[in-house]
């Protein structure tokens, strides 16, 4: 976690939901900075 940038006192945690919605798409809230770190 260290060579990402995730300071000692974080807990990562990860979600894969997979499927498909039954209707609209709803609009996503905004992110609030520096919450979120996509790692490829």
């Amino acid at each position: 976690m260290k060579e990402w940038g995730v300071p000692d006192n974080y807990i990562c945690q990860g979600f894969v939901v997979l499927g498909y919605i039954d209707g609209q798409q709803p609009a996503s809230e905004p992110r609030k900075p520096g919450r979120v770190q996509i790692i490829e």
